[in-house]
């Protein structure tokens, strides 16, 4: 630990405690979990348990804390609201707003699994989410024993993809596939390079981190990491550049398009799920990237 880490510890934990409407202040993330990987590059992560969530929605609570350079506010996993803040030299924070008795509930309940017929869906699924963020490490600064008790409790735990969700994610990405084609064949070349990555690349990425998953890696969401849990072949395919020209667009089209039905094939079979063919869609794909080279020639 750094003196910067030591000081800016001190200096959360000091202010968590002078806050009367915070009953819980919990650091998770890489920097508290063992084995991980931190560097000077590594954020903080925390999860701020208060009976008024609505009054640290703004996110003004982090300017006590020191001079901010940037301050947003936003949706997190679960759909919770997340306050990210940057202070001097990049330290970036971030604080998921948490009810009191929501979290209490749902880390008491973890704790006598054998009910958990008993549980209602949401509760079901708020004990998930709390093993999904805490489950690998977690460290109470504020809240006492019986917090440090419920927090031990928790195990690692990831969402496993339903049928369904690999279903519908192959669906869109040929959907996708085919408009991004249509963009670049129209000249809308930035369009289609957005694309690319937002509709294309994304359910790549899921996909290969539920085949890593499935291969017992420890595969992270958004491809954190994903240097170090990605097989190297998967990595190489995964280099694929782009630009706002044709060619290079439809280049990289073809290989995310190879990629994917690929990646999609593995699963559904490790899955015993049947991946549903696009063999049209592939050919089409294919003939008008190979219209285009003609054309450029």
């Amino acid at each position: 630990m750094t003196d910067a880490d030591a000081k800016w510890n001190a200096s959360i934990a000091q202010w968590a405690h002078s806050r009367s409407d915070i009953d819980v202040l919990v650091q998770i993330g890489s920097r508290v979990q063992p084995g991980a990987v931190v560097d000077e590059w590594s954020d903080y992560d925390y999860q701020l348990i208060t009976p008024r969530p609505g009054a640290f929605l703004s996110g003004d609570f982090a300017r006590e804390l020191g001079h901010c350079w940037t301050l947003s506010a936003q949706k997190a996993f679960g759909g919770f609201s997340k306050v990210t803040a940057v202070y001097a030299d990049a330290l970036e924070a971030d604080f998921v707003i948490l009810r009191t008795w929501e979290v209490a509930l749902a880390a008491t309940a973890n704790r006598f699994p054998r009910s958990s017929f008993l549980w209602p869906e949401p509760l079901r699924r708020g004990i998930e989410d709390l093993r999904c963020v805490a489950g690998r490490g977690a460290r109470i600064i504020k809240g006492g024993e019986r917090w440090e008790r419920r927090y031990g409790s928790l195990t690692p735990f990831a969402r496993p993809m339903t049928q369904p969700e690999f279903l519908a994610l192959i669906e869109v990405f040929w959907a996708r596939a085919v408009w991004v084609a249509k963009k670049i064949e129209r000249g809308e070349c930035l369009a289609a390079q957005r694309a690319m990555h937002a509709d294309l690349f994304e359910p790549t990425l899921r996909l290969l981190e539920v085949e890593a998953l499935l291969a017992g890696s420890a595969a992270r969401p958004e491809a954190r990491g994903a240097e170090r849990w990605l097989a190297p072949p998967r990595l190489s395919a995964l280099d694929i550049p782009t630009a706002p020209q044709k060619e290079v667009l439809f280049a990289a089209l073809a290989r995310i398009i190879a990629l994917f039905g690929d990646v999609s094939d593995v699963v559904g079979h490790r899955q015993g799920w049947e991946a549903p063919a696009h063999d049209e869609v592939g050919a089409w794909v294919a003939l008008r990237a190979s219209s285009d080279r003609r054309l450029a020639k």
